[in-house]
């Protein structure tokens, strides 16, 4: 999988937003990339570094406008608890394409959530490619789906408790 996104991003040309990625050849492979102009770590740690400053997914929306940012590639597993703000804000923020890895049970979370929006998503490898580039956002369905999603996030909750 991680050879995959290195193929993927050095095909990638624009401003980038990398978010809960803990793997270090795909930060060498994006600063050998000269074609990315922007490239922002949100939620990021190098191996071995004990220190580090964690952005918030909530901050996305405030600090970029809306289609500024041309790709995003996220980890699912290190954003479980922010998912339904992250998908939320990546269709409001990219203007291109979306990659998703991580588990497989998190993709097909996901996957059920990026089809409301009536994207097209390709499933290559375990890794979710999803094309936003024709999309238009309603802000009222965005905020109804974000209120679905915590409903069913709280039913998921209380079926775990109960069993």
């Amino acid at each position: 999988m991680i050879s995959n996104l290195q193929k993927i991003i050095k095909s990638l040309q624009g401003k980038l937003i990398m978010f809960g990625i803990k793997d270090n050849t795909l930060f060498d492979e994006v600063d050998n990339n000269n074609h990315i102009t922007y490239c922002d770590l949100i939620n990021c740690k190098l191996e071995g570094d004990g220190t580090g400053k964690n952005k918030y997914i909530k901050s996305i929306r405030k600090k970029y406008k809306k289609k500024s940012i041309d790709y995003m590639i996220v980890n699912i597993d290190n954003t479980k608890s922010e998912l339904n703000k992250l998908i939320r804000d990546s269709v409001y923020v990219v203007n291109n394409k979306i990659y998703l890895y991580g588990q497989k049970d998190e993709l097909d979370k996901a996957l059920k959530k990026y089809h409301r929006y009536t994207t097209s998503i390709q499933n290559k490898n375990n890794i979710l490619i999803i094309d936003v580039s024709n999309l238009k956002v309603n802000i009222i369905k965005n905020y109804f789906n974000y209120i679905l999603d915590i409903c069913s996030n709280i039913t998921d909750l209380i079926s775990e408790l109960l069993d």
